[in-house]
């Protein structure tokens, strides 16, 4: 069996008290939600790109009364807060806690407090490790195997908390995520393109395994590996080359501008701009902050940017 992680955390290295173990927590939510801000403008920059894209290849319309980036923002909004709640294992659940477990760590005699960390990514992981009063500390499979001082450890930890729950803290704060979307940095064309051409390849396998009609769930991950090992042939490889290059001609570089402009806002005329310049600039106020907050958010009425948008988690 594959060596797997069963504990990451960190031991609090001077943590005498609780007033100082609260410190210490708050060190790391800070560092937490600069990393969260910084994924957060990551996946919103990839469905930036892919709204923009999907518009210039005719698979959707542009929205008509918003933005793109504002639409862009609610999608990623709703997927983030969604694979939250129902604790997903994908890139979009940006959640994490901690709980405080008491043990005898790093060879101390006297109990040491270990903050376990609980998140479906490890983008927090590094991060966290700069904390001065942090130290790294995991329990792996083959370490419980070998026997030895973490085998007595994690047997004792599995004995004492099942009984006793341990105190546990939540450290990201969804509603403070802030970003600035004149920041973002986006792919060329060229990066674009080819991962367009190759999906497009995969789709006509994929259709052509299914007979042309659905696809059944059950053999869903079959056809598409079948698929991804069948596009690296010689003829389909050269197909995924020549559409990479045909896109090539019509993927946009995107600029901020590009992508922060209102359709409702350029259709008013110079005289209408002039006479209510406070309802243009309240039309589109998330094209600077792309709030996250299921509150900010909710206030707009934007229609959803894509067909394939899934449920509003708000």
């Amino acid at each position: 069996m594959q060596n797997q992680k069963i504990l990451a955390g960190f031991i609090v290295n001077g943590a005498g008290s609780v007033y100082e173990l609260e410190i210490v927590i708050n060190q790391m939510r800070n560092v937490v939600q600069k990393t969260a801000e910084s994924e957060y403008a990551r996946l919103l920059t990839a469905e930036v790109e892919r709204l923009v894209d999907s518009i210039a290849m005719n698979r959707v319309k542009r929205p008509e009364n918003a933005s793109i980036l504002d639409a862009a923002a609610r999608v990623t909004k709703d997927r983030i807060l969604y694979s939250d709640r129902n604790g997903c294992e994908t890139e979009y659940n940006l959640y994490i806690g901690c709980q405080v477990l008491l043990g005898k760590f790093l060879d101390k005699k006297e109990n040491s407090v270990l903050l376990k960390i609980v998140a479906p990514n490890d983008i927090y992981m590094k991060p966290l490790g700069r904390v001065k009063s942090l130290i790294p500390y995991n329990v792996y499979t083959d370490e419980i195997k070998k026997g030895g001082k973490k085998e007595k450890l994690w047997a004792d930890l599995c004995v004492q908390y099942p009984q006793d729950v341990p105190l546990a803290s939540n450290l990201i704060n969804y509603d403070v995520l802030s970003i600035d979307p004149k920041e973002f940095v986006y792919r060329s064309p060229e990066e674009r393109a080819g991962l367009y051409a190759k999906e497009n390849v995969l789709n006509r396998l994929l259709s052509q395994y299914a007979c042309g009609g659905e696809i059944p769930p059950e053999r869903l991950m079959e056809y598409l590996l079948k698929a991804e090992d069948r596009i690296h042939y010689q003829d389909l490889a050269a197909e995924v080359l020549k559409q990479t290059e045909d896109l090539k001609k019509i993927l946009p570089n995107i600029t901020y501008s590009l992508v922060s402009k209102s359709p409702l806002i350029e259709r008013l005329a110079p005289q209408e701009e002039e006479a209510a310049p406070d309802q243009a600039s309240e039309a589109q106020p998330s094209s600077e902050e792309a709030p996250l907050s299921a509150d900010a958010a909710d206030d707009k009425k934007e229609p959803d940017a894509a067909p394939d948008q899934p449920a509003s988690a708000g």
